[in-house]
């Protein structure tokens, strides 16, 4: 119906009518859909599944990373050793935003120190990393990281092998965070 409607706006700038028929249509009202997303006991459950190795280690480090920033998953599975700036027991990320802006955010505690073990479990320490290593270690490639599909492949696994969380097939847009969303009082426990 909005083609017809431009059709016929078209039209009467055209002088070819005088009038859009669709202006006199009463449109169909749409509200928008309440984002859906889990509570921190059910982020518990999730990081639960994920196994205490080593590539384990590095799941739970990209979920909390996902979980606790909101970034998508793509931009997460992306961050490199210089994305992240150390302050003192602070860390910052930098990130790019809408028409290529570049900006720096605190990383959650949590999430910095699941990196630091999990980087830790493949022999590396954050500080004395090159800047354009990877965060998320591959046992194949080392400096050059897993690949988004990875992730979300293993992480469907951890899902399917344990039954939990069907609803999260969400993941596959590219948003984890629409799915993991946290409120405030309960990234405190993670």
């Amino acid at each position: 119906m909005p083609e017809l409607a431009l059709f016929f706006r078209f039209l009467n700038r055209m002088d070819i009518v005088q009038s859009n028929p669709c202006d006199k249509l009463q449109r169909p009202q749409t509200s928008p859909s309440t984002p859906r997303g889990l509570s921190g006991i059910q982020v518990h459950k999730l990081l639960e599944v994920v196994p205490d190795s080593p590539l384990g280690l590095r799941y739970r480090a990209i979920i909390l990373t996902l979980v606790l920033t909101g970034c998508r998953r793509a931009e997460v599975i992306g961050m490199k050793a210089g994305n992240l700036i150390l302050d003192g027991d602070r860390a910052y990320y930098t990130y790019r935003g809408k028409g290529g802006k570049q900006g720096h955010r605190e990383l959650p505690q949590p999430a910095l120190t699941a990196i630091r073990a999990s980087l830790a479990a493949f022999g590396k320490d954050l500080s004395t990393m090159p800047a354009d290593e990877s965060l998320w270690p591959s046992l194949s490639h080392h400096s050059k990281g897993i690949s988004s599909g990875t992730f979300y492949g293993n992480l469907q696994r951890y899902f399917r092998s344990e039954s939990v969380f069907e609803a999260l097939t969400i993941v596959s847009a590219g948003y984890i965070v629409g799915a993991l969303r946290l409120k405030s009082d309960e990234v405190s426990s993670l």
